[in-house]
């Protein structure tokens, strides 16, 4: 959501399949854009934009009159990444499909009902998995994440391609670099380390190996750095020894 929002909400039109044009047939249309559009107008319409999104889900308080149709922009992109990219990756070499991701679907009936956040998704969207040496690839192969073979810039070309030369990699790259403006917080993160100690769990330094003897003598910091990427989730927020 967070990353297509600013592609929608671009005034110049950025085509994300080939043959995608802004009157042309629904088809040829991205499946998640007629949604995610409503999404962009309303909170163009009532200020904030994509910061005021981003902060309305992270408190859950996505407002009413719109929760309905970001319900709807969720099923579609659950829809749209499960029956499309992981469900034909690697079939070309395994010769089955899933072969890559190893998708479950939640047995619960997915409600529009409370508030839409990430306990929500996580909730009512199902898990995959990867297997281990795949996970090990990615590890090895983590440079694509930035660079000159990273993923955004080759998206970023692809779309320029896409508008036949209408609009430049460059200022598509802008676009996707976009994101919503967020405070440093990492409460949740100390709170669920905090959580660990107190029920007796290890926790160890992940640079030095040490055991955390004391939560008042570590301190969390970002992997991937706050400045870079503004992103407080678990996974990028570890316990340090302080030095």
């Amino acid at each position: 959501m967070f990353y297509y929002y600013p592609i929608i909400a671009n005034e110049q039109y950025i085509p994300q399949k080939s043959g995608e044009t802004v009157d042309g047939s629904n088809h040829l249309r991205m499946a998640f854009r007629p949604v995610l559009t409503e999404v962009v107008h309303y909170y163009k319409a009532n200020g904030g934009g994509l910061s005021q999104f981003y902060n309305d889900y992270e408190r859950g308080s996505i407002p009413r009159e719109i929760s309905g149709t970001v319900w709807k922009l969720c099923r579609k992109l659950s829809t749209t990444i499960t029956d499309m990219p992981m469900h034909h990756l690697g079939f070309s070499y395994a010769k089955k499909p899933y072969s890559v991701f190893n998708y479950r679907k939640k047995d619960e009936r997915i409600s529009s009902a409370g508030p839409i956040d990430r306990d929500f998704l996580i909730r009512y969207f199902g898990e995959f998995s990867i297997s281990r040496d795949l996970n090990n690839v990615f590890l090895y192969f983590g440079g694509f994440i930035s660079g000159e073979n990273t993923l955004l810039l080759k998206w970023a070309t692809l779309s320029s391609k896409k508008s036949n030369g209408l609009i430049s990699t460059a200022e598509v790259m802008e676009v996707l670099q976009i994101t919503p403006e967020t405070e440093r917080d990492i409460i949740e993160a100390r709170n669920f380390y905090t959580h660990l100690w107190n029920t007796k769990e290890p926790l160890i330094c992940v640079w030095t190996g040490q055991n955390i003897d004391s939560i008042g003598g570590c301190h969390l910091d970002h992997v991937l750095p706050f400045s870079v990427w503004k992103n407080n989730e678990l996974w990028n927020l570890l316990f340090l020894l302080d030095r």
